[in-house]
């Protein structure tokens, strides 16, 4: 059986236990988003793992999820070759800034220090950065927002590693890391609000293609990317990269110099079939 037939077995046997979720678009007003969802509860098969990713899946706590809505395609598939990657002049800089940073890559556990972290994080990023512009309509839950931490990076970990980053002693930053045989996806990352200028989040990306290097995996899955959106912009930075086209279910070479509006037109694309089921 070939890689590809078997690539289309695995994901026929999984997607036979998913189901669909709708719910309004986080990242756009006046949209509506559709899941496709896959609940596990079990370790998986690394290959299994594989075969998630590459289908577009990811995953927050019990769930593998991948968008599949009605009339919009606008979230795209993301990952970046690990053997192909090079940071660029910005990258290069943010890794000698840090390079006196500690990293350690651990099984998966939540500590109060990372419940702090997370507090902040979530107060600063995202409650305080209300979506579409509007005002925030209730107040800040720390206990929700902890259930809620619990659930999404520490909820079935059993394909996972966490990479924590210490700056003389003291965690400025966590990232959940699914494994699988050939490949890794970033779950969901953390960092210090108050050490913002360190560039964290981008360090920790950084960070995790070297892990990965060293390893022999061959991708590093960073979720969906929306062109033109201003909280996805950073992915585009990681180069060279591949998008996953929605159509042929094929992963084809980013283009980062495609005029952002005519980034779903093919030409705009060089397809390479060598990646698609070399797995």
């Amino acid at each position: 059986m070939s890689n590809k037939d078997n690539f289309i077995n695995i994901r026929e046997y999984l997607e036979s236990f998913s189901f669909e979720n709708e719910s309004p678009c986080p990242y756009y007003d006046g949209k509506s988003s559709r899941e496709k969802i896959i609940l596990s509860q079990v370790k998986l098969p690394k290959t299994y793992m594989d075969t998630l990713f590459r289908a577009g899946y990811r995953r927050s706590g019990d769930y593998f999820y991948r968008q599949q809505c009605r009339g919009c395609q606008l979230c795209i598939g993301y990952r970046i070759p690990v053997d192909n990657f090079q940071p660029d002049r910005s990258q290069r800089r943010n890794l000698s800034k840090n390079s006196l940073l500690e990293i350690r890559v651990v099984p998966p556990h939540p500590t109060p220090e990372k419940e702090k972290l997370y507090l902040e994080y979530q107060y600063h990023q995202h409650y305080l950065r209300a979506p579409h512009e509007k005002p925030v309509e209730k107040e800040f839950d720390p206990e929700e927002t902890l259930n809620v931490m619990n659930i999404q990076m520490y909820g079935n970990t059993k394909n996972s590693v966490e990479m924590e980053v210490y700056h003389e002693g003291r965690l400025v930053g966590f990232s959940i890391i699914d494994v699988g045989d050939i490949s890794v996806s970033a779950v969901y990352s953390v960092y210090s609000i108050a050490d913002k200028k360190m560039g964290l989040g981008i360090f920790l990306i950084l960070k995790m293609l070297e892990w990965a290097k060293q390893r022999g995996y061959k991708f590093l899955y960073l979720g969906h990317y929306i062109p033109g959106h201003s909280k996805m912009d950073y992915k585009a930075r990681f180069q060279p990269a591949q998008y996953l086209d929605a159509n042929s279910s094929m992963w084809r070479d980013f283009n980062i110099n495609a005029p952002l509006l005519a980034l779903f037109i093919e030409d705009n694309f060089q397809a390479t079939d060598n990646n698609n089921f070399d797995e």
